[in-house]
């Protein structure tokens, strides 16, 4: 054979095509892909078919309960006005209703207009979650006792030195939790006022003017005894206007009647302030009080026994009040929705649900920044 012959048949063979049993391969291999595919596209299509007929998509009430969704989510604030009824306010004010009504679902437009979207609705539910958001409520002005250091549990009787004064510490309340009867300690207290302080105080007669004086200053710290500045408010009243000490078994009977002081002062909420009570010439006053152990954060008695001498802290508490006016600030609490819930029943189809938040709800963690109904968005 010829080097022209053996290169010819090499050219031919390289040149031919499959062989009948390898296209018979081919075609067998390529139907059983083209049928798992088609099986598996099948199977797809059924069961997407069968999720979209439990959702309801493509049905007719579908379009509808996408609509109300899309409006929930979008809204500035949503209200249930009824079973079966809400009220759907942009952030411009405008409002929008959906409502059933004997069957058909019905919407007003924010112009007013008014026409059924929906026809052929055994129910439908709505079903809503809820936050609480805040305002800021008109202040309360009251006026009452606002600071009471309550009764001594072991009485005691301060006596006071003549030319000497006593002195208790308070602090003007800042919440209503510091006011006697407890109250929220969310609220703030704005402004507060004295006008009759009470305290039990009796009289020993001395040489001189015998008069009884009673002041109030702002004190070095809050809580403390001593006092500071210039009193900014005082009164001084004759002997007779308080009662008689009286001594048994040679010690001082603890007073126990109050006498009412008018000592008219505006005060600033959180600040400490004293009263000093002293007697005039070589008078003496005796003051019921109580045997404690001191606390560091406790309000100070304290006593100085002389003009000239210093303030000593006692181990002793005094039961005086204070009224007098005081405004506090106020919350108004609402109950708004920030999710809302929608269960339709369609006559002679599956029911539908649909879920929708309320963007401008759903995001604010703090109640103070929240939306509620009537309010316009800024």
């Amino acid at each position: 054979m010829t080097d022209t012959t053996r290169r010819l048949r090499s050219a031919a063979r390289a040149s031919s095509g499959f062989t009948l049993p390898e296209m018979l391969l081919a075609s067998v291999l390529g139907a059983l892909l083209l049928t798992a595919v088609a099986v598996s596209t099948y199977g797809f299509t059924v069961n997407l078919d069968y999720l979209e007929t439990k959702a309801g998509v493509g049905s007719g009430i579908d379009p509808v309960l996408r609509r109300m969704t899309r409006d929930i989510r979008e809204a500035w604030w949503v209200e249930k006005t009824g079973p079966s009824a809400l009220r759907i306010a942009a952030p411009d004010g405008a409002l929008t209703e959906y409502y059933l009504d004997g069957g058909d679902l019905y919407l007003r437009r924010p112009n007013g207009d008014v026409g059924p979207v929906y026809k052929g609705l055994d129910a439908l539910t709505l079903d809503v979650n809820e936050v609480q958001r805040k305002r800021e409520a008109t202040p309360v002005d009251s006026d009452g006792v606002w600071h009471s250091t309550g009764a001594a549990a072991t009485p005691v009787a301060l006596a006071v030195p003549a030319t000497g004064s006593l002195a208790v510490g308070f602090v003007a309340p800042a919440i209503p939790a510091d006011l006697p009867a407890a109250s929220t300690a969310d609220e703030q207290i704005l402004s507060v006022a004295s006008s009759v302080v009470s305290v039990p105080v009796a009289f020993v007669s001395g040489s001189g003017s015998k008069q009884f004086t009673a002041e109030l200053y702002e004190s070095w710290a809050p809580g403390r005894g001593r006092p500071t500045g210039s009193p900014i408010a005082s009164v001084t009243l004759p002997r007779t206007a308080l009662p008689a000490a009286t001594s048994s078994g040679g010690s001082w009977v603890v007073p126990t009647a109050n006498v009412s002081l008018s000592l008219p002062a505006t005060l600033t909420p959180g600040v400490g302030y004293t009263l000093v009570m002293s007697a005039s010439g070589s008078s003496q006053i005796v003051v019921g009080g109580g045997a404690i152990v001191p606390a560091a954060d406790g309000d100070e008695v304290v006593m100085k026994s002389s003009l000239a001498g210093s303030y000593v802290v006692q181990p002793a508490m005094v039961p005086f009040t204070i009224q007098g006016p005081y405004r506090t600030t106020a919350t108004n609490e609402s109950q708004v929705v920030n999710r809302v819930s929608l269960t339709a029943y369609p006559t002679g189809e599956q029911p539908q649900h649909r879920s929708a938040s309320i963007l401008s709800q759903s995001y604010t963690l703090d109640p103070w920044l929240g939306v509620v109904p009537g309010e316009l968005a800024p």
